[in-house]
């Protein structure tokens, strides 16, 4: 069978001894949200970095969609990332050109982003400010418009790391309402959090036992 995402005996380090990662397997299903928890240095961001092939694992496979994601560019289109929220976003460009960009970046078809990045704007109620530079903006304002023209390009499967910074009880509520739509499409999610309120709402959760100075592993 073919998963959205599947990582299998995945080891990585950085230098010889910072084993980040070690022989972790690990999948994603259509359908599904998984969140990932631990402590501050236990190995999620790179977990998330494998997992859309921005690193490479030392050893053991990453597939997305049955693909290498390191080198196959359209398995990646199938892909939404979003890393550092706010500050992806090019400041001196619009919320809405940001999207534009994106979306082209990738492979995709700018007016259609730019039709969803619009309805996704308006979800967060905040649509009408789509065209003021995103340095004008505020840090909550600019994670949601940073979340918005990530998932504009129709992705299948969404990455995130820390999506909830920055965002207020209501903006949770809105962003949970829009996971929840995608995974009852049969899109698929992983994400990282320190929110374990929110993890909970919206799936299972996976809690990453290593540290600084351990290995990653996987505790269900």
């Amino acid at each position: 069978m073919t998963y959205p995402l599947h990582l299998s005996r995945v080891c990585k380090a950085f230098g010889r001894s910072n084993s980040v990662v070690e022989n972790l397997t690990l999948t994603v299903a259509d359908g599904a949200c998984t969140a990932l928890m631990g402590a501050n240095g236990s190995g999620k961001t790179t977990l998330l970095r494998l997992a859309c092939g921005l690193v490479s694992p030392d050893s053991g496979t990453v597939r997305l969609f049955g693909r290498d994601p390191t080198a196959d560019g359209a398995a990646r289109a199938r892909l939404a990332a979003v890393f550092d929220g706010a500050r992806a976003l090019h400041g001196r460009l619009t919320p809405a050109e940001n999207a534009v960009y994106f979306a082209r970046v990738k492979g995709c078809d700018g007016t259609a982003a730019l039709q969803r990045f619009g309805a996704l704007a308006r979800r967060f109620r905040i649509g009408q400010i789509e065209n003021v530079p995103v340095r004008r903006l505020s840090r909550g304002t600019q994670q949601k418009f940073a979340l918005a023209a990530a998932l504009a390009t129709g992705a299948d499967v969404w990455l995130f790391d820390e999506p909830t910074l920055g965002l207020d009880a209501a903006a949770l509520d809105i962003l949970c309402a829009i996971v929840r739509g995608h995974t009852a499409a049969g899109g698929a999610v992983l994400m990282t959090t320190h929110d374990e309120a929110f993890a909970h709402r919206l799936g299972g959760i996976v809690r990453l036992t290593g540290a600084p100075a351990a290995p990653l592993r996987l505790q269900l």
